[in-house]
């Protein structure tokens, strides 16, 4: 791919700043950018298993039972799996507005502050401390206008 290599190391910095010790936010990216310009193919690029879980698609519930309540099994201050890969946000966008919205905020309560006790009728996610992580995604300019 041609006239990647600036993204591609901001990518690169975003997925090692969730190594740094006693870092509890790191980078978290939107490539905004049209569609059939390399996007998914470039954030498919950094996909290490250790550091980072890559999915394609992904819900509020998803999001919890899947990546948080797995990070909150580990130790504090790991860094295994707080990179989160989701190639094209379109994908979890074309939901209901209410698992969309669910979704966002989840996934804002993850980048920033952390994620922490959660009960609902569907989950009950007691945790130790709060979860954090960074999202890496990307969308096209149409539907970042959305």
């Amino acid at each position: 791919m041609i006239g990647v290599s600036e993204p591609a190391d901001i990518i690169e910095l975003a997925v090692w700043s969730a190594a740094l010790a006693e870092e509890r936010n790191p980078c978290s990216i939107l490539i905004v950018a049209p569609p059939e310009s390399g996007k998914s193919d470039l954030i498919m690029g950094f996909h290490e298993p250790y550091y980072t879980q890559l999915v394609s698609d992904i819900t509020a519930l998803g999001l919890s039972r899947y990546v948080i309540q797995p990070l909150a099994k580990l130790p504090r201050g790991s860094t295994k799996g707080r990179v989160l890969l989701i190639p094209d946000f379109t994908t979890a966008l074309a939901r209901s507005p209410a698992t969309v919205a669910s979704l966002v905020n989840t996934l804002a309560e993850f980048m920033e502050e952390g994620v922490t006790n959660s009960y609902s009728g569907v989950l009950t996610m007691p945790l130790p401390f709060p979860i954090t992580g960074s999202v890496i995604t990307s969308i096209t300019p149409g539907e970042y206008a959305d």
